[in-house]
């Protein structure tokens, strides 16, 4: 559904405002651009799960994050998951410190 699509890009964008820059502000850091590479699959993971994930139920859940977790196995991007010791809507990013947390 769009609707969906929709509201995984503005989580995104919301998420990605730390690294908008207007004209009359100092351009990003290098360590700012860093941190948006590093941050950007993951934030991406965050935006997926709290857009599309958000639409299951219990039973659902579940297999949505055995679908995702072996999707992003499959396509190389499993290092940018949320841990596997919790359910995938358990995590936040952490974008100061770059690293998944617990809510």
């Amino acid at each position: 559904d769009n609707c969906l699509v929709l509201g995984m890009f503005k989580i995104m964008n919301a998420l990605l405002a730390r690294y908008h820059r207007r004209e009359d502000q100092d351009p990003l850091t290098p360590e700012e651009i860093e941190s948006a590479n590093v941050a950007a699959l993951p934030m991406w993971v965050f935006s997926f799960v709290w857009s599309v994930g958000a639409t299951v139920g219990a039973s659902g859940r579940k297999k949505l994050e055995a679908f995702v977790r072996q999707r992003a196995e499959d396509g190389g991007f499993a290092e940018h998951m949320p841990p596997a010791e919790m359910q995938i809507y358990d995590y936040c990013y952490d974008q100061d410190e770059l690293v998944w947390k617990d809510w």
